[in-house]
Protein backbone atom coordinates (compact mmCIF):
# COMPACT_ATOMS: atom_id res chain seq x y z
CA UNK A 1 0.00 0.00 0.00
CA UNK A 2 1.52 2.99 -1.10
CA UNK A 3 -1.37 6.02 0.37
CA UNK A 4 0.00 9.72 1.73
CA UNK A 5 -1.68 10.21 5.22
CA UNK A 6 -2.49 14.12 5.18
CA UNK A 7 -2.85 15.19 8.53
CA UNK A 8 -3.43 19.00 9.93
CA UNK A 9 -0.69 18.17 12.41
CA UNK A 10 2.59 16.90 12.06
CA UNK A 11 3.71 14.12 9.52
CA UNK A 12 1.78 16.15 7.07
CA UNK A 13 2.62 14.53 4.31
CA UNK A 14 4.44 11.34 5.39
CA UNK A 15 4.59 7.91 2.99
CA UNK A 16 3.83 4.67 4.71
CA UNK A 17 4.66 1.39 2.32
CA UNK A 18 3.67 -1.75 3.36
CA UNK A 19 0.79 -1.56 6.49
CA UNK A 20 -0.25 -5.18 6.23
CA UNK A 21 -1.01 -6.90 9.43
CA UNK A 22 1.11 -3.56 11.12
CA UNK A 23 -0.32 -2.86 14.09
CA UNK A 24 -0.86 1.04 14.69
CA UNK A 25 -2.79 0.84 18.08
CA UNK A 26 -3.19 3.81 20.33
CA UNK A 27 -1.43 6.19 17.55
CA UNK A 28 -3.01 9.75 17.73
CA UNK A 29 -4.64 9.79 14.06
CA UNK A 30 -6.42 13.34 14.86
CA UNK A 31 -7.95 14.72 11.64
CA UNK A 32 -5.92 12.21 8.98
CA UNK A 33 -7.34 11.54 5.76
CA UNK A 34 -7.40 7.89 4.66
CA UNK A 35 -10.12 8.15 1.95
CA UNK A 36 -9.96 5.46 -0.33
CA UNK A 37 -7.25 3.40 1.63
CA UNK A 38 -6.94 -0.26 1.99
CA UNK A 39 -6.90 -0.67 5.90
CA UNK A 40 -6.98 -5.00 5.24
CA UNK A 41 -5.51 -6.43 8.25
CA UNK A 42 -5.00 -3.26 10.49
CA UNK A 43 -4.83 -2.61 14.17
CA UNK A 44 -6.26 0.43 15.26
CA UNK A 45 -6.95 0.35 18.57
CA UNK A 46 -7.15 2.50 20.88
CA UNK A 47 -6.23 4.72 18.39
CA UNK A 48 -7.41 8.69 18.58
CA UNK A 49 -9.12 9.07 14.99
CA UNK A 50 -11.39 12.20 15.71
CA UNK A 51 -12.39 14.19 13.03
CA UNK A 52 -10.84 11.96 10.68
CA UNK A 53 -11.89 10.60 6.93
CA UNK A 54 -12.16 7.18 5.72
CA UNK A 55 -14.50 7.91 2.82
CA UNK A 56 -14.48 5.02 0.27
CA UNK A 57 -12.22 3.56 2.01
CA UNK A 58 -11.65 -0.78 2.37
CA UNK A 59 -10.69 -2.68 5.56
CA UNK A 60 -11.11 -6.32 5.94
CA UNK A 61 -10.14 -8.16 9.19
CA UNK A 62 -9.05 -4.83 10.80
CA UNK A 63 -9.91 -3.94 14.30
CA UNK A 64 -11.01 -0.46 15.53
CA UNK A 65 -11.77 -1.28 19.14
CA UNK A 66 -11.97 0.84 21.73
CA UNK A 67 -10.69 3.89 19.14
CA UNK A 68 -12.32 7.74 19.25
CA UNK A 69 -13.38 7.93 16.13
CA UNK A 70 -15.85 10.62 17.24
CA UNK A 71 -17.44 13.01 14.45
CA UNK A 72 -14.96 10.42 11.68
CA UNK A 73 -16.36 9.71 8.27
CA UNK A 74 -16.75 6.39 6.56
CA UNK A 75 -19.18 7.34 3.68
CA UNK A 76 -19.05 4.43 1.03
CA UNK A 77 -16.53 2.69 3.00
CA UNK A 78 -16.24 -1.39 2.93
CA UNK A 79 -15.79 -3.08 5.94
CA UNK A 80 -15.94 -6.74 6.07
CA UNK A 81 -15.62 -9.10 9.54
CA UNK A 82 -14.04 -5.77 11.19
CA UNK A 83 -14.30 -4.73 14.77
CA UNK A 84 -15.68 -1.46 16.33
CA UNK A 85 -15.72 -3.40 19.92
CA UNK A 86 -16.26 -0.33 22.48
CA UNK A 87 -15.20 1.86 19.82
CA UNK A 88 -16.25 5.79 20.81
CA UNK A 89 -18.05 6.66 17.42
CA UNK A 90 -20.62 9.29 18.58
CA UNK A 91 -21.62 11.49 15.07
CA UNK A 92 -19.62 9.59 13.15
CA UNK A 93 -20.84 9.34 9.02
CA UNK A 94 -20.98 5.23 7.92
CA UNK A 95 -23.85 7.02 5.58
CA UNK A 96 -23.84 4.61 1.96
CA UNK A 97 -21.43 2.63 3.60
CA UNK A 98 -20.82 -1.44 3.46
CA UNK A 99 -20.29 -3.08 6.54
CA UNK A 100 -20.69 -6.65 6.53
CA UNK A 101 -20.34 -8.50 9.66
CA UNK A 102 -18.60 -5.86 11.60
CA UNK A 103 -18.57 -6.30 15.60
CA UNK A 104 -20.48 -2.47 17.04
CA UNK A 105 -20.70 -4.34 20.62
CA UNK A 106 -20.47 -2.05 23.37
CA UNK A 107 -19.49 1.02 20.74
CA UNK A 108 -20.70 4.55 21.34
CA UNK A 109 -22.61 5.28 18.40
CA UNK A 110 -25.05 7.69 19.69
CA UNK A 111 -26.24 10.22 16.84
CA UNK A 112 -24.32 8.52 14.32
CA UNK A 113 -25.18 8.30 10.72
CA UNK A 114 -25.77 4.91 8.90
CA UNK A 115 -28.28 6.37 6.02
CA UNK A 116 -28.67 3.86 3.36
CA UNK A 117 -25.49 1.56 4.87
CA UNK A 118 -25.41 -2.41 4.07
CA UNK A 119 -24.83 -3.66 7.87
CA UNK A 120 -25.54 -7.09 6.95
CA UNK A 121 -24.47 -10.12 9.42
CA UNK A 122 -23.13 -6.97 12.02
CA UNK A 123 -23.64 -6.75 15.77
CA UNK A 124 -24.84 -3.94 18.00
CA UNK A 125 -25.27 -5.94 20.70
CA UNK A 126 -25.07 -3.53 23.57
CA UNK A 127 -24.45 -0.34 21.85
CA UNK A 128 -25.60 2.90 22.91
CA UNK A 129 -27.58 3.95 19.74
CA UNK A 130 -29.76 6.86 20.73
CA UNK A 131 -30.21 9.11 17.81
CA UNK A 132 -28.82 7.27 15.67
CA UNK A 133 -30.18 7.31 12.15
CA UNK A 134 -30.69 3.74 10.40
CA UNK A 135 -33.07 5.02 7.89
CA UNK A 136 -32.57 2.87 4.50
CA UNK A 137 -30.13 0.54 5.76
CA UNK A 138 -29.80 -3.22 4.59
CA UNK A 139 -30.29 -5.23 8.97
CA UNK A 140 -31.06 -8.33 7.31
CA UNK A 141 -29.20 -10.92 9.93
CA UNK A 142 -28.09 -8.17 11.95
CA UNK A 143 -27.96 -8.23 15.63
CA UNK A 144 -29.38 -4.87 17.44
CA UNK A 145 -29.79 -3.64 21.20
CA UNK A 146 -33.07 -5.37 22.54
CA UNK A 147 -35.93 -3.02 23.93
CA UNK A 148 -35.47 -0.46 21.12
CA UNK A 149 -38.55 0.72 19.07
CA UNK A 150 -36.55 0.94 15.51
CA UNK A 151 -39.87 2.72 13.84
CA UNK A 152 -38.38 5.91 15.90
CA UNK A 153 -35.24 5.69 14.23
Amino acid sequence: MSEILRTTGEGLGITFESLKREVLNEIDWHRVDLSGANLDNLSFEGASMRNSVFDGAQAAKSSFAKANCILASFRGAVFLNCSFREARLRHADFSGAILRNVDFSGADITDAKFNGADVEGSTFVTAQISGTDFSGCNILNTQLPTAVNYEDT
